[in-house]
């Protein structure tokens, strides 16, 4: 981890005391000085508030890279609700590409995604063409695994577009903390229907990489990444013209 000094900068004439930046900073490596902020030798969780809350443009990053990018209106609270309600699980994919553009975008959601520790260790994987030939491999030698271990099998024949549900993308999510690519699928599966995908989870190829070494090999996954999630992503073939029922939470 590397230390504030090394991650961050603060213009003193343009900083007006306030402490916000203090405040905010859960390893206490920002300190007022003389009535203005300055940056400690501390650890620092590379989080980003400091250079977030500063309301004058003070704090920088000290490798020159900043990306400033001022805060917008929130989307209203009863579309927020509607999008999560609406969102379904889509098992019927038109074969229309994914356009580059529109991947990059919801890569870049799941980039800013909350994290555990500030810990950056998710790594996604975009599997296109390799899709068709990947569906049968798994298919295939869990099939063969189920048999050898005497396990009955509710899907003794392989069906072609049955795990992958015909969509033209998927994104492999890997990491060292399992719940940090959880919440990373969340968020991009969430912004993908703002751009009009469906999106679905496919439990089966994470089931296989954990199972099958050479399946592993074959979507580049190293020996100290472990698989967490995947993603399919394309467009609708269907529409869900309401919301379904559910439960009553239960609160405690």
């Amino acid at each position: 981890m590397k230390t504030a000094r090394e991650m961050i900068r603060i213009e003193r004439e343009l900083c007006v005391g306030c402490g916000l930046c203090v405040n905010d900073c859960i390893r206490r490596s920002v300190f007022l000085q003389d009535g203005k902020a300055a940056v400690g030798g501390g650890a620092c969780n590379a989080c980003g508030h400091c250079y977030a809350i500063c309301p004058c443009g003070a704090v920088s990053y000290a490798d020159g890279r900043d990306v400033p990018q001022p805060v917008g209106a929130m989307p209203a609270a009863d579309d927020m609700e509607w999008l999560i309600k609406n969102r379904r699980s889509v098992r019927h994919f038109l074969t229309n590409e994914i356009s580059q553009e529109d991947l990059e975008k919801i890569l870049e959601v799941g980039r800013y995604a909350p994290a555990a520790r500030n810990a950056r260790d998710v790594t996604f994987r975009v599997l296109t063409d390799c899709l068709p030939q990947l569906e049968m491999e798994i298919d295939e030698a869990l099939l063969r695994l189920q048999r050898e271990q005497g396990q009955s099998s509710q899907d003794e024949v392989i069906r072609e577009g049955y795990i992958f549900r015909g969509a033209p993308c998927a994104i492999l999510i890997s990491g060292k903390t399992p719940s940090n690519g959880f919440i990373a699928a969340a968020y991009m599966e969430l912004y993908a229907q703002t751009l009009g995908y469906g999106a679905l989870y496919v439990g089966r190829l994470i089931t296989a990489l954990c199972q099958i070494p050479a399946l592993r090999e074959k979507v580049g996954l190293s020996e100290d990444e472990e698989p967490v999630t995947c993603l399919v992503l394309g467009k609708p073939a269907v529409c869900y013209c309401r919301v379904p029922k559910r439960e009553v939470a239960k609160y405690l």
